[in-house]
């Protein structure tokens, strides 16, 4: 019987399925999670009932090994590919061997169906993209890529684009039913293993036999993270149904889970693999519930847990690794294998420049600040370097404003002018641009910098209130390019600890305030006798004032008087309106611990108040 026990990682070893006798390449749920399927070399694909634990329908039509599966949208066929070099279609839910498809003259790595089950994409060994008509299954198009993809083929969650990987470092993007060339995204430094498009189809994720995943944009092919912190070649990568966790395996034996805002690892699990670096989905996430299929004991069975995202997020800096051994889960706080802790995450904060082409001198300056910024560590996304002939500009600007954590944008006064005016370029990023502080109201995300004129006449008019950067001069200001580097990383100074909040006895003492005369109502007191009771009732409260030389010492001229002998007038705990005659500083020099110098007969022309001990 399963240990049903918690890891603190908020994973549980729900289920073990065994029943292959040699190593699993690919894992597959059916669409409504019913029905996991399994492809082996043992020459078989095993159809498994996950709450049960029941192998339930073996297919055993392959007569080499079956290197992957993949359910169609509808749930009811599944296509395999083997070593014999052909695809075969089964009915789902009869077992039934369907049609057989020639696909290739090498062996078959990776099948896909499209999202609406009309196309079916496969990826052979011979460099041969091949796209099958699933209504009559006549070969639709083939395609000749560089170096043979089967390494993962994955489609975009609209059905628009599919993705390629394979033997090379090279991931190519093609647009579903056209001839264009694809899109070619380069990073790694050996062999993709596998893809995973998130479901939401704002990320694509590339696991390599380099080591490391990385995160792309699709649409605009640009690198946003490089994550590093497994030990040896990947082979698989998923995403949950909500596009929030990424699973990824290893032949350093981990299987790590990854939150997806912020890149971080939040579980490992340890997972015995299989040590040949080959493409192998030996990941998958449910899609509908928070279960998560995995390959343990040398990739010869399947682990199936219950993962709780909010334990998960809790967990990000401190994660802990769920040991399974004999099909059950380890105790909880178990150490990560080797020592290993949760990888310090090297932010790189991607940041888009928005300017104006005012003339070639300013574009200098554009790129020679992009170049001492990336220099700093920040990403910086510019037209110079990232658009090339053929690149759609409207898609690289809106791209560039949406997937950037920051947007620096250069005001000069022609950029103010195109940007009023929405003109060109800089029009067209001034839309994209308030539209999306409208939209979610990030004021914070757009760092203005003003790098000529005056900011009335060269910030856009969305922008004349906020607060700027001076970049003004060549070179500018150092602390001002060291603001705008610490705005970036944010690493700008923190407000000091609250205090605790005072307690009424603080204000509850007595003050030995002086009567006010006897024959004087409060409200007939003299301007003098007031005075003379707040300044001495200021006094008797808090004797740590300094009334002396360090603080109160003041000299003044003429009418000014009576800010001077108020001292504290201008914090707000005394002021008067008019100047004070030398009556009245005689009436506070009365006050015991004051001491008045005055010069000047009917006013006082200069006075100076000090403690007499």
């Amino acid at each position: 019987m399963e240990d049903d026990t918690v890891t603190p990682t908020g994973l549980r070893l729900r289920r073990t399925l065994r029943g292959h006798n040699d190593a699993i390449n690919g894992i597959a749920w059916s669409p409504d999670g019913q029905i996991l399927a399994s492809a082996s070399s043992d020459t078989n694909v095993i159809l498994w009932k996950p709450s049960s634990g029941e192998l339930f329908r073996k297919l055993e039509d392959h007569p080499y090994r079956v290197f992957c599966v993949a359910w169609a949208p509808d749930g009811h066929r599944l296509a395999s590919g083997s070593n014999d070099n052909l695809i075969r279609i089964y009915g789902a839910d009869s077992g039934k061997l369907g049609q057989v498809l020639v696909a290739s003259k090498q062996w078959i790595g990776a099948v896909a169906w499209s999202p609406d089950g009309q196309t079916l994409v496969s990826g052979s060994g011979d460099t041969a993209i091949q796209l099958w008509d699933t209504t009559t299954w006549k070969l639709r198009q083939t395609i000749a890529a560089h170096s043979p993809c089967t390494g993962s083929l994955v489609w975009s969650p609209d059905g628009g684009r599919f993705a390629a990987g394979g033997d090379s470092a090279r991931i190519y993007i093609w647009r579903a039913g056209t001839a264009e060339p694809p899109r070619t995204l380069d990073g790694h430094e050996s062999l993709i293993t596998s893809l995973a498009w998130s479901p939401n189809g704002q990320e694509l994720v590339s696991a390599s036999a380099d080591g490391t995943l990385r995160v792309w944009n699709p649409d605009s092919g640009w690198q946003r993270e490089i994550l590093a912190a497994h030990k040896s070649p990947l082979t698989s990568v998923s995403f949950s149904s909500d596009s929030h966790l990424l699973a990824s395996k290893s032949t350093d034996n981990t299987v790590r889970l990854w939150r997806c805002d912020t890149w971080q690892t939040v579980a490992v699990v340890e997972e015995p693999a299989s040590q040949v670096v080959s493409p192998s989905p030996g990941l998958a996430f449910h899609p509908k519930e928070s279960v998560l299929a995995t390959l343990g004991e040398r990739d010869t069975i399947i682990r199936l847990w219950n993962v709780d995202p909010s334990v998960l997020f809790g967990a990000a800096t401190a994660p802990v690794a769920a040991r399974p051994s004999m099909g059950c889960v380890d105790s909880p706080g178990s150490e990560p294998p080797n020592g290993e802790r949760s990888e310090e995450k090297m932010e790189h904060p991607r940041v888009f420049v928005s300017y104006s082409w005012d003339d070639e001198p300013h574009k200098i300056w554009v790129r020679q600040l992009g170049e001492r910024l990336r220099a700093d560590g920040v990403d910086i996304i510019l037209d110079q370097w990232h658009v090339v002939a053929g690149d759609q500009l409207p898609e690289f600007m809106e791209s560039s404003v949406r997937d950037s954590k920051f947007t620096l944008i250069v005001c000069t006064p022609n950029y103010r002018v195109k940007c009023d005016e929405r003109r060109g370029g800089v029009g067209y990023e001034g839309t994209v641009m308030t539209a999306e502080v409208w939209t979610h109201t990030n004021h914070r995300k757009f760092i203005p910098l003003l790098r000529t004129g005056e900011w009335e006449n060269a910030a856009p008019s969305w922008l004349l209130g906020a607060r700027y950067i001076d970049l003004r001069g060549d070179p500018c200001a150092e602390a001002n390019y060291d603001e705008l580097l610490q705005t970036i990383h944010g690493l700008l100074e923190e407000p000091p600890p609250l205090g605790p909040v005072p307690d009424k006895a603080r204000f509850d003492r007595k003050s030995a305030a002086p009567a006010v005369p006897a024959n004087k109502s409060l409200d007939q007191v003299s301007l003098g006798d007031q005075i003379l009771v707040r300044l001495h009732h200021l006094w008797s409260q808090d004797p740590k004032v300094h009334v002396g030389s360090e603080r109160f010492t003041q000299m003044a001229d003429k009418d000014d008087v009576h800010e001077v002998i108020l001292g504290l007038g201008r914090e707000g705990l005394i002021s008067h309106g008019e100047p004070i005659t030398t009556g009245v500083l005689r009436n506070i020099q009365r006050i015991p611990g004051i001491k008045i110098t005055m010069k000047g007969k009917t006013r006082a022309q200069s006075i100076m108040l000090s403690l007499s001990k």
